[in-house]
């Protein structure tokens, strides 16, 4: 049988509050209450049908780039040749380490982004260093979804296509939410592996940003 979910943002918001909260049995009750009241008073909700469950193992071992399979994590040199090195900023200076952000440029297609989030000076600033070091997060991103070709795909899903597809790619996650009716961020998390999260970002039912966090830390 098919579940159908509904969650807003308003509703999201209810629920990161209430999880802060002390839970005794009366407590537990408004809790409820206060929710139920938030879900009722918004008429217009995204609809998501699904008879799936987010699969993160499913997931993670599903995402390439230009059809390539990549590790889980990747290193820049997992990327091929197709890819150079591009801007970067790092965090941390001669004697600390940081956290690096920076970008893979493609002739392809817009960059890759990546972040590592504990670089030593020395690996940051020797280019052989850094294409071996694992990548804690990869993104890619376009706006205007015309004028892009794709890299990054996970479970087949791709900047550019609707998030009906993806909805049925990806199944229904332990939590998610949106700003408005037809765009927002999905994110995708599991209770069997909290280190690593995929989340969606989309406008007008399109996704427009796709993010792995192969490690999430802050």
């Amino acid at each position: 049988m098919k579940k159908t979910f509904k969650i807003t943002a308003l509703a999201f918001s209810a629920m990161i509050l209430l999880s802060t909260t002390a839970c005794s049995q009366g407590e537990a009750n408004n809790e409820s209450n206060t929710l139920s009241e938030y879900q009722s008073i918004v008429s217009e909700t995204r609809s998501i049908t699904t008879n799936e469950n987010f699969n993160i193992k499913k997931a993670f071992n599903s995402i390439q780039i230009n059809g390539t399979m990549l590790p889980s994590p990747p290193c820049i040199s997992d990327f091929g040749n197709d890819f150079t090195l591009g801007t970067k900023l790092f965090s941390g200076d001669e004697n600390n380490s940081g956290r690096l952000v920076g970008n893979l440029l493609s002739n392809k297609a817009k960059a890759i982004s990546y972040d590592i989030y504990n670089v030593s000076n020395d690996e940051q600033s020797d280019e052989k260093k850094l294409k071996e070091l694992k990548l804690d997060i990869i993104s890619q991103e376009n706006i205007d979804v015309m004028e892009s070709k794709a890299l990054l795909s996970v479970l087949g899903i791709t900047v550019g296509d609707s998030m009906d597809d993806a909805d049925k790619a990806f199944g229904m996650p332990d939590s998610r939410s949106m700003s408005e009716k037809n765009s927002g961020t999905y994110t995708y998390t599991s209770s069997e592996d909290t280190s690593k999260m995929i989340s969606l970002e989309f406008t007008d039912n399109i996704v427009t940003k796709i993010t792995i966090y192969y490690s999430v830390r802050g």
